[in-house]
């Protein structure tokens, strides 16, 4: 029996609509990554009960740890000389960046990473958890107020006689300046030392829509305005990332509300590839942080959450997911079972579902260049396997329920995908199904918006003096070689217009000749006369 990723990889079926272009997969053929960070390696090893998540498609580090070839997390105190405050409000390294040493900070992560991720060639998740204080000054709110009062204070400490308006102003800058300062010399060095690593913060970008604590009614879930312009601005932190995480965790409040748990997801998510489109030519992938269970508890998800959640993320382009969880989820027997009890009967189907669904949107309609994107990303579309014409199959397995996915791909399959999805194409492809090389689709972008133009209106103008000073039978040259005249048709009364057409832009040229191009001309050039002509107007035969 094949699994749902070895099946799915014999197909060669073609091509969807490009849009940006987005680094390639981690693994080849799985445009939807499901990657396990959880420390559930005590399972196997003192209480006997093997989880085996391999058998889902789910990317994990050896010994089902925190730190490896796959994902490396690094928390406050792991990477480098981190300023922060302790609960107890104890400084340490400075307490608030900007009384920090930044060099020693970038020294000492740099020992950190060659240690935590001794292999050059890494190619997986490099998350750093820093969750003392938030880059933006005016997020540092409730507990984390003690940033906004040591920031005054040196402030005060060196002007002692400044007004609190401008001491206010002063502290603002000078931490978040230093802020940003941490946050993207980590980044940059991460990249530049392990640059096949996907690097980024955990939980950025935020939303911020935690409304449904307030109010069970009217629950819109989407993002607060004030926070996405408050995300504009840090536009240099996901410049600097190379992979964006923010996390879709679910608190118990939400527990059985099934449309505010899909608009919560949905907007987080959405909020993350909106700031993600905001980078230059290749997008960071989005892999939002989500848990099995809701925060704080053992409740695990239901299938329903897991559409809203892992669903959600991967209809609206997201390149995977990363399960997190802590120490209680191997706390003892008892938990571990309940574990493999839930992978094995609900989480592991789904994941096989979906991931399948993903390989299959890939392949036909973008070519297996490309991730599937909802055409319209509130239209409810999901990447599920239609149930008509496929079947995931669960056997028992000498580790656990063994899955493979049954079916061929249909016109139903195709249609179905085409009405509800594009692509996002992956890293040197474009087109609408991923079929053009990038740098061929780059080129028609840059003929069509610049050189294309700008030749018709050179040719334009070069006829037009032509016409106009050598009665079209000579070309027409610089008066005074070093007069800086150009042969430009005159803004005010040419235009060069362009429109749709079959394979590209259609140009025309609008306007009328008049005096004042005739003087302008006739100032700047003087004529070549073509071959059997002579003149200064080339009238006259030779």
């Amino acid at each position: 029996m094949l699994s749902a990723l070895a099946l799915l990889s014999l197909w060669a079926l073609g091509g969807a609509v490009g849009v940006r272009q987005t680094p390639v997969p981690l693994l080849p053929d799985v445009p939807f990554l499901t990657v396990w960070n959880a420390p559930t390696e005590p399972c196997m090893s003192k209480y006997g009960v093997d989880l085996d998540l391999s058998l889902f498609n789910i990317v994990l580090n050896q010994n089902q740890s925190f730190m490896g070839d796959n994902i490396t997390i690094f928390y406050e105190g792991k990477l480098g000389r981190y300023p922060h405050y302790t609960t107890r409000g104890e400084a340490v390294n400075g307490g608030v960046p900007q009384n920090a040493s930044l060099p020693a900070h970038l020294q000492a992560a740099g020992a950190d990473i060659a240690a935590d991720i001794p292999r050059r060639g890494f190619r997986g998740l490099a998350v750093v958890d820093w969750e003392s204080w938030r880059p933006l000054w005016a997020r540092n709110w409730d507990t984390k107020q003690v940033y906004w009062e040591a920031s005054r204070a040196l402030v005060r400490q060196a002007h002692p006689d400044w007004a609190p308006s401008r001491v206010e102003s002063e502290a603002q800058k000078a931490f978040q300046g230093a802020g940003r300062a941490f946050m993207e010399g980590t980044l940059r060095l991460g990249r530049a030392m392990r640059p096949g690593g996907l690097w980024g913060f955990y939980g950025f970008p935020a939303c911020y829509n935690y409304q449904y604590k307030n109010s069970t009614a009217n629950y819109s879930g989407e993002c607060p305005q004030l926070e996405m312009r408050r995300n504009d601005q840090l536009a240099w932190l996901w410049n600097a990332s190379s992979a964006l995480f923010p996390d879709i965790y679910l608190d118990l409040a939400l527990r059985g509300r099934g449309d505010a748990i899909l608009r919560f997801t949905h907007y987080r998510v959405l909020e993350a590839m909106r700031v993600a489109g905001q980078v230059g030519r290749v997008t960071p992938p989005v892999l939002p942080y989500a848990r099995i269970a809701y925060t704080y508890s053992m409740e695990f998800l239901s299938q329903e959450d897991l559409a809203h959640t892992i669903g959600e993320s991967a209809a609206l382009g997201a390149a995977g997911v990363v399960l997190w969880g802590d120490a209680t989820y191997a706390k003892s027997q008892a938990v571990c079972e309940e574990m493999k009890r839930y992978v094995d009967a609900t989480l592991g189907g789904y994941l096989v579902n979906v991931t399948a669904a993903a390989t299959l949107c890939s392949q036909l309609l973008c070519s297996g260049r490309g991730r599937c994107q909802r055409r319209d990303s509130g239209s409810g579309a999901f990447l599920h396997l239609d149930p008509s014409s496929w079947t995931v199959a669960s056997e028992p397995g000498p580790r656990g329920r063994l899955y493979s996915v049954r079916g061929r791909p249909g016109r139903r399959d195709a249609e179905q995908m085409e009405a509800g999805f594009v692509c996002r194409c992956y890293q040197g492809w474009a087109g609408r199904r991923c079929k053009k090389p990038a740098v061929c689709e780059e080129m028609k972008r840059y003929v069509d918006a610049t050189l294309g133009g700008y030749l018709v209106n050179v040719t334009a103008a070069a006829t037009l003096c032509s016409q106009l000073l050598c009665s079209g039978r000579g070309r027409c040259q610089r008066r005074d070689s070093g007069s800086g005249a150009f042969l430009h048709l005159d803004p005010s009364s040419w235009t060069v217009a362009s429109e749709p057409g079959p394979r590209g832009r259609l140009y025309s040229v609008r306007g009328r000749p008049g005096r004042r191009d005739a003087e302008q001309m006739e100032a700047g050039f003087v004529c070549r006369c073509y071959q059997g002509w002579a003149g200064r107007r080339c009238k006259k035969p030779v």
